[in-house]
């Protein structure tokens, strides 16, 4: 089912739409799209999202297997990752009230008409919206296969807690999942800056952070004990005005 082209909404800036605690899951592009498809016609939206987006990730895992195939095949022809799963998450991500998760997915999708309509839904919907000063809320960037490492932060008294959600995959992402690394710490946030720190098992752990208007930009020091490939550094856009 497509989804990814709708002309009216009503969004609120609100951030209480989360994927549901029983996250569905599903193992092809058709079933994921099929089960999308009816999450989102019974404006179940937060549920069509975490369906779209596993649809993503295997959307791109076709893609991967094709070109490691064309190794030994030189001749096989590779279809063009399309824009449609990609479109199906952000649209659900529009409808469920949550437009900054919709421009975070279309950053990733390929363009399209429908990725360019699309687009212009989310600019109407963002039209008013004005980056807070606090920096609590949550923070994506794209790892691959239809996920994000995350950054969450929420106030505890005058500090932050904040907690470093990163992954990293292979090439069988979606077979064989991420690798993975957690940091979290309490901090405190001064003009935009502040500093995370590893625990006693990871002191030289180090990660800078400076949340800006556009979003969040890490750079790491030190061994943290993060799975393998698994990095906190770049940037991380806000998706959220709280933490998940």
């Amino acid at each position: 089912m497509r989804v990814f082209c709708w002309a009216a909404f009503a969004v609120g800036m609100s951030a209480g739409v989360a994927m549901a605690a029983d996250a569905p899951s599903c193992d092809s592009v058709r079933q994921c799209d099929a089960m999308g498809g009816k999450a989102y016609r019974a404006k179940d939206y937060a549920r069509a999202a975490a369906l779209y987006e596993q649809q993503v990730g295997w959307v791109e895992q076709a893609s991967v297997d094709c070109q490691g195939a064309q190794e030994d095949h030189p001749s096989r022809t590779c279809p063009d990752v399309g824009a449609d799963a990609y479109n199906n998450a952000a649209l659900a991500w529009l409808r469920a009230g949550q437009p900054l998760k919709a421009r975070a997915w279309l950053a990733r999708a390929p363009a399209s008409p429908s990725t360019t309509h699309n687009k212009g839904l989310v600019d109407a919907a963002l039209a008013s919206f004005k980056a807070p000063a606090s920096p609590v809320g949550e923070y994506w960037q794209y790892a691959g296969f239809g996920s994000w490492s995350t950054v969450s932060v929420t106030a505890n008294g005058k500090e932050f807690d904040v907690q470093f959600s990163g992954l990293h995959f292979s090439a069988n992402g979606m077979k064989y999942g991420p690798n993975m690394g957690d940091l979290s710490d309490t901090v405190t946030i001064t003009r935009g800056h502040g500093v995370m720190r590893g625990d006693k098992d990871s002191p030289s752990c180090k990660v800078d952070m400076k949340f800006t208007d556009a979003g969040l930009d890490l750079v790491s020091d030190g061994e943290c004990g993060f799975g393998a490939g698994v990095g906190a550094g770049g940037h991380f856009d806000r998706v959220g005005l709280q933490s998940e």
